[in-house]
């Protein structure tokens, strides 16, 4: 049960993390800039694919072994 309310959490943070990073860009910075934010959002969202992808592999070697 706790594994799959933890699936569903990092689901919906995965879905929607494009919309989170531009929300909290936009509430720190007194000035919003359209081209900065999208920066913040493209970064934000390949670090999570990045460290995704690394958590895969590493989780896949170790099982099967």
């Amino acid at each position: 049960m706790t594994v799959s309310l933890l699936g569903a959490v990092g689901s919906m943070y995965i879905n929607n993390v494009g919309l989170i990073t531009l929300a909290l860009y936009a509430n720190a910075s007194p000035t919003y800039d359209e081209i900065e934010a999208s920066t913040w959002r493209t970064t934000q969202v390949s670090i999570l694919s990045i460290c995704n992808w690394a958590g895969r592999i590493l989780i896949g070697s170790v099982f099967s072994r």
